[in-house]
Formats: structure tokens, C-alpha cells, sequence
């Protein structure tokens, strides 16, 4: 039989450690507010859901006199089905550590479950079990959530079931007051922002300055620069008798080798470039005049600070993934290919009608299992139609 002193001591450590975690209620969402819910399209039962509001109570404590009303209509049948409803817009991650959930409810259900689901930080889906609707009168519920889920949460949506009571019913839900409790010395804020415009590709850049570091590239020579073709094409393999550096971050447009060509392209000053992007640009939605007019601001610049420089810019590549967008692409080549024969430095290689088979689409043969990317055949395809334009005599 536990001593009493040590008794005491153990229910001492309890109740201080109930103290310590204790939390903050905060609100996640406005269930009163109008237009703030929505049913959600991958709702299983049919149903509405409106905002009520009703004349605040005399009595103490008073009970909630707004919120969230759901009619919801079960069918019956076999498995568990589910009314969801979700928030109307874009929903914030919570910016500290979810310790319990908590809603009012007053249901007219038999059995009924009442669920929150959540995203957590890993971008998993979690549900929160909050209670059975089958309460005449105002209750509210508080459920705690696993410690182990990855935080911060995300509300994502709210779920009326018909896990205990699999038979046909008409139910009635109202919901106010939903508020997490929270642990506000455990900010665990809003998951970090992916980077977004050319920030994005800093980390691919510096990764080139230190190659340079560690081991200088030559001078004079030849670069290959743009998108993810260009980062996939191992210039060493297909050029083995020639000099090359190759500068490819994939994911890049136009516009980005403009932002980056100081630090990635003109300091090794190259006799010759090699260009491929305006792929991305097209599928990003910019329209083909935009695609010539950031190629231009390219030549522009690399002819500033290298005026005898060659550029060669292989053509947007007609791609299986990316078929629905070859028109735009093949205009963006068009007026490329028109601009480049106003000036002798400047080259176009048309890659487009050799990568087209006899049935008018392109050769699956040149592309690994995604359709976009190359394969060793259309690396050898492209190596043969640019090496023409990479003899010693193509630039100074």
C-alpha cells in the first residue's frame, strides 16, 4: 500500500502539472458569420447549412444565441457516411499548439457523431471525435487532441455522421462557439513560405558559385543556360571534345537567366550560350510576345558586357505532356526564330519538326516517363542539331 506522503506528493505533481498546461481558448473560425461555411463537393449526404441567430438569454451562464445551423438528410445503408461542410475561404494554420477542441452543440440527431478534421503540418488529414448528437438542450463538448500529431493544424472542415445510427433520419445541428485551447508558450506559427519569385532559385545559384569556388571553370568557352532540359543535359557526355558549363536550374523561365546571367553566365565569359527556356514560361500562362521580349532583354544584356558573344536558342521543345500548349509555343518560336535573323550572333535551332513523328505528335522514344523530360535518344537528337553552331569559328 503507496505511504501517504508519498500519495500526496503524487497528487501534487498532478494537479501541478494540470497547472502548467494549462491553455488559452482562443476561436478558430466565426460559425455565425454569413457565407463563412460552405458544404463541401466531397460531401456523401445531402443537406444545407446557414448562419441563425437568435435573442440573447437572461439566464446565467447563458447559452450560445448564434452560430452554425446544419439540416442534414441520411439515406441508411451500408458503411459510414458523412456531411461535410468547410470553410468558404482559404483557412489559417493555428498559430500555437492545439491542446483540446472545443464547440457548442445542440443536436436533434440519435446517435449521431459530430467530428473537426484538421491538416497537420505534414499536410496529413486528422479528425477530432468530438460527441454523439443526441442533446435537446446546449452542451458543450471538449476533446483533447494527440500529442503526437505534427502541429500547426489547419481546421479543414466539420463532419456529422452516421456512425451510430446506420438507419434513414432527418436531423438538426447547432453549432456555436468553436474554439481550440491552446498552449500560448508553444508558438508553433505558420509553416515557413515557400520562396517566390527569383528568391526561389538563390539556393540553386549559390550551389554554382561554389562549384566555381571549388573548382574554377574556364573562361572563354561555352555555357549552357536555362531550364531543367539544360540542368538534365549532360554537356560532358555529349560534348566530350568540347569545353562547356552547364547553368540549368530546372523550373526556371526566360526571365530568371535575365535576373541571373551576372552570377551565372557573363563572369565566365563565354565565346558562346546556349539557351533553352520559355518552355515553363508557356505553361506558367505568359503569352509567346512576352516569351520574345524577355529572350531580347537576354541578348540585350549578355551583348552589353560580351558584344562578339554567340547566342544559340534551341526552340521550345513540342513535349506529350504539354501537347495542349504547342501552338502557343511553336508562335513563341516563330517570333524567335524571326527575331534571331536580324542579327548574325544569334542562332535558332529548330528542334520541333525532327522531335514530330509520322503521326503528327512527338516521339515518345525522346522522352522518359513524364512526357516533359528527355531521354538519352532526345539528348542525342538535340547534341546533333546544336553542335553545328558550337565550332570554334561560332564565336570570339
Amino acid at each position: 500500500m503507496q505511504r501517504p506522503s508519498v500519495r500526496a506528493a503524487a497528487i501534487t505533481s498532478l494537479v501541478l502539472s494540470a497547472l502548467a498546461y494549462a491553455g488559452e481558448l482562443r476561436p478558430v473560425t466565426d460559425l455565425a458569420k454569413k457565407g463563412a461555411w460552405r458544404i463541401a463537393k466531397s460531401s456523401q449526404v445531402k443537406g444545407t447549412v446557414a448562419s441563425w441567430a437568435a435573442k440573447p438569454p437572461k439566464t446565467k451562464p447563458a447559452p450560445p444565441a448564434k452560430g452554425l445551423e446544419a439540416s442534414v438528410t441520411f439515406s441508411g445503408g451500408k458503411g459510414v457516411h458523412a456531411f461535410l461542410i468547410e470553410p468558404a475561404g482559404p483557412a489559417a494554420p493555428i498559430s500555437h499548439k492545439v491542446l483540446r477542441v472545443s464547440v457548442w452543440v445542440k443536436g436533434s440527431g440519435t446517435g449521431h457523431g459530430l467530428a473537426a478534421r484538421f491538416a497537420d503540418a505534414k499536410g496529413r488529414s486528422r479528425q477530432v471525435e468530438i460527441g454523439r448528437l443526441a442533446e435537446e438542450a446546449w452542451k458543450r463538448h471538449i476533446v483533447p487532441v494527440p500529442s503526437s500529431w505534427a502541429q500547426p493544424l489547419t481546421l479543414t472542415a466539420l463532419a456529422i455522421d452516421d456512425r451510430g445510427a446506420p438507419g434513414p433520419a432527418k436531423i438538426a445541428v447547432r453549432l456555436a462557439r468553436l474554439e481550440v485551447e491552446v498552449d500560448p508558450r508553444a508558438g508553433v506559427g505558420k509553416p515557413a513560405k515557400r520562396p517566390t519569385g527569383f528568391e526561389r532559385w538563390e539556393p540553386s545559384i549559390r550551389r554554382f558559385e561554389e562549384q566555381d569556388r571549388k573548382s574554377p571553370p574556364p573562361t572563354g568557352e561555352i555555357v549552357f543556360v536555362g531550364s531543367s532540359s539544360i540542368r538534365g543535359w549532360n554537356t560532358k557526355k555529349y560534348f566530350p571534345d568540347l569545353k562547356t558549363i552547364q547553368r540549368g536550374f530546372g523550373g526556371s523561365q526566360v526571365a530568371d537567366s535575365v535576373h541571373f546571367a551576372e552570377r551565372i553566365v557573363l563572369k565566365y565569359r563565354p565565346r558562346i550560350v546556349v539557351l533553352y527556356a520559355g518552355d515553363n514560361d508557356i505553361a506558367a500562362g505568359k503569352t509567346p510576345q512576352r516569351v520574345l521580349a524577355d529572350f531580347r532583354a537576354f541578348v540585350k544584356k549578355v551583348h552589353d558586357a560580351l558584344p562578339r558573344t554567340r547566342i544559340v536558342y534551341v526552340a521550345i521543345k513540342p513535349s506529350i505532356a504539354r501537347w495542349k500548349l504547342v501552338e502557343k509555343m511553336r508562335a513563341a518560336n516563330r517570333l524567335i526564330a524571326d527575331y534571331t535573323k536580324s542579327d548574325m550572333r544569334l542562332r535558332f535551332v529548330d528542334i520541333d519538326t525532327p522531335m514530330i513523328g509520322p503521326d503528327d505528335r512527338p516521339r515518345k522514344e525522346l522522352f522518359v516517363k513524364d512526357g516533359l523530360h528527355l531521354s538519352h535518344e532526345g539528348y542525342v537528337l538535340w547534341s546533333r542539331l546544336v553542335r553545328k553552331h558550337l565550332d570554334a569559328k561560332s564565336g570570339t
